[in-house]
């Protein structure tokens, strides 16, 4: 997928967004955190601005995710996070996910 340098920009940016407000940061407490503006993060999270990979990974470190986290599309974040979900669950519990899983992916695909 064909990717241009404003739609990255916006991509990574409604990420640190959503993960400030679901960690209930302030963009005025991130952006101290981090050593940048409060504007700069702004200009950051609306895709108007790019950043350098240390601010990227300072975000990164406050927010408390790993940095490749902003290059991973969401289905693969999805993916990960339903994985590490998943390991959580006794092993009856995951016969009955799985059964539950087919019946969802059978009633999709008749769709």
């Amino acid at each position: 997928m064909k990717v241009t340098h404003e739609e990255f920009n916006s991509l990574i940016g409604r990420k640190i967004k959503r993960i400030r407000q679901e960690r209930n940061y302030t963009r005025e407490s991130l952006a101290e955190a981090a050593g940048i503006s409060s504007r700069f993060l702004y200009e950051i999270e609306m895709g108007r601005k790019g950043c350098s990979a240390f601010v990227l990974f300072r975000l990164a470190s406050n927010l408390r995710v790993n940095v490749n986290y902003f290059m991973q599309e969401e289905k693969d974040i999805f993916w990960m996070e339903f994985q590490r979900l998943y390991m959580r669950f006794e092993e009856d519990e995951k016969k009955e996910l799985n059964e539950i899983m087919k019946i969802l992916h059978e009633m999709l695909h008749r769709v």
